[in-house]
């Protein structure tokens, strides 16, 4: 199975669930969410006021190298960030976490659950050049070390979205299918590049790279990484996705 047909296929899955979900008491319902890493360095005073702009109330926080957002919390202060966060009405729907690596998100935990914010994004850790059972079991293998962590998170509501990233263990749709496999804890997610139309105001169309939706019963997550002030849009055969990051 190619990537085009994986995706096709995944966009499938979540479309019926999707319309499933609109015949109960909760239809399904797209949220947005601003990536930070749009805006690099620029201060998170100015990037803020931004962010309802684009139809959304949440942001997406990076630190370096792409942007230095996390590290403007540090120097701010909780008390601060949480101050801008009010006056400029924005939540903390997402922060991501290259660096840290999925083994190493605990200081990042009660951060996350004092903000409210319920998923934390990472990559995966393995020999990527694995292919085959090989590559099997080097999913299996960080899917068990990934259980106490996951642990650690449901205690304080988040969900750990792992990227498929490209040159990682999860790039692939082998390897995106073995962790849905694999990945049965609720709160280990698998975060998804793939795409989804991505429309600026003055029409101008771009490309979403990530999402968290819901395929094969397991929690996915999407970003998009693009301009500022963009709305993400369903197009034909797009996924449909719980969460846009625009």
């Amino acid at each position: 199975m190619n990537r085009r047909t994986f995706c096709q296929a995944a966009s499938a899955v979540v479309l019926s669930r999707s319309a499933r979900a609109q015949k109960h008491d909760h239809p399904f319902k797209l949220n947005y969410v601003v990536s930070s890493a749009m805006y690099g360095t620029t201060a998170l005073s100015e990037v803020l006021p931004e962010i309802r702009k684009t139809g959304s109330s949440f942001i997406d926080i990076w630190p370096r190298p792409h942007a230095n957002h996390r590290e403007q919390i540090t120097m701010m202060g909780l008390e601060a960030f949480e101050q801008l966060l009010s006056e400029h009405e924005v939540k903390l729907g997402v922060l991501t976490q290259y660096k840290l690596g999925p083994f190493g998100l605990a200081r990042e935990l009660p951060i996350a659950r004092r903000f409210g914010c319920h998923t934390i994004v990472c990559g995966a850790v393995g020999n990527r050049d694995s292919t085959g059972k090989a590559l099997k079991s080097e999913i299996r293998k960080f899917t068990e070390r990934m259980k106490p962590h996951a642990d650690a998170a449901a205690e304080h509501g988040v969900t750990i979205a792992v990227e498929n990233h490209s040159g990682q263990i999860l790039s692939t749709p082998d390897g995106i299918k073995w962790f849905a496999e694999f990945a049965t804890h609720p709160h280990l997610a698998l975060a998804h590049v793939l795409g989804v139309v991505l429309v600026h105001p003055h029409g101008r169309a771009g490309r979403v790279r990530h999402a968290a939706a819901r395929v094969l019963d397991r929690p996915l997550a999407v970003r998009a990484a693009d301009r500022p002030r963009a709305r993400a849009v369903l197009s034909g055969n797009e996924v449909a996705c719980d969460h846009v990051f625009a």
